[in-house]
């Protein structure tokens, strides 16, 4: 997940700063990726952080 953060991170960066030679609307592209990449680091947190915690639980029972 941190190394998609990164690339997100990096290709947000890139689209503002060639928004800035081109087109305008680039940059609400780049503002809108930001937004989601945000609300996607909320949600696996939330959500798909317990995942492999709970797999290695189950085991432990089984055991």
């Amino acid at each position: 997940m941190m190394a998609g953060q990164l690339l997100g991170t990096g290709g947000i960066a890139v689209l503002l700063l060639g928004s800035t030679i081109s087109e305008p609307a680039i940059a609400d592209a780049a503002l809108t990726l930001a937004l989601l990449a945000a609300f996607a680091s909320v949600a696996f947190v939330k959500y798909g952080g317990g995942f492999g915690r709970q797999r290695a639980a189950e085991r432990r029972e089984g055991e």
